[in-house]
């Protein structure tokens, strides 16, 4: 089971990997985000921008429950574009009456999540093979034939499963 595991979560991480490839192409073309709205109206979502990907929530009341896809033509005047950066906007009432909606978002370079993706996958990748490869009988630490010694591993000291 750990080897498939392993080999599961480094597929996913490689995907995730291609995916914020796309995300860094397209994010000078066009800015999109996907978010989805509860019933409470809190509305959490991810999306991209000129060489960053962001994180936004929001409680947002005039929308409609479930999942929303949002795409624009970039315009070019975003100062954070690329950097780190935590946004604060406060938005007038859409309609009198209506309350005021805050959304808050963080930004970040497209880097981080694509070091931390391509990370995971080689070491979700090294991982499942190290198992893979391991014979029966061997420590699970550092691979020691423990035919002879079945209760603590002479070479790393660790006790096996």
């Amino acid at each position: 089971m750990r080897p498939r595991l392993f080999t599961i979560l480094s597929v996913l991480s490689g995907l995730l990997c291609i995916a914020m490839i796309g995300m860094w192409v397209r994010g000078h073309v066009r800015q999109e985000y996907v978010s989805f709205t509860t019933k409470g109206g809190l509305s959490p979502a991810i999306g991209n921008y000129p060489g960053g990907v962001f994180l936004a929530w929001n409680r947002n009341t005039h929308t409609r429950r479930g999942f929303d896809y949002l795409v624009y033509k970039y315009d070019g005047d975003d100062p954070h574009a690329g950097r780190f950066a935590y946004r604060n906007d406060l938005y007038p009432p859409a309609a009198p009456g209506m309350p005021s909606r805050t959304i808050r978002t963080v930004m970040f370079p497209i880097w981080v999540p694509l070091a931390i993706s391509v990370l995971a996958c080689l070491w979700f990748t090294r991982r499942a093979r190290r198992i893979a490869g391991m014979k029966p009988g061997s420590c699970p630490c550092c691979g020691y034939d423990l035919r002879a010694t079945p209760d603590r591993c002479p070479e790393c000291g660790a006790i096996p499963t």
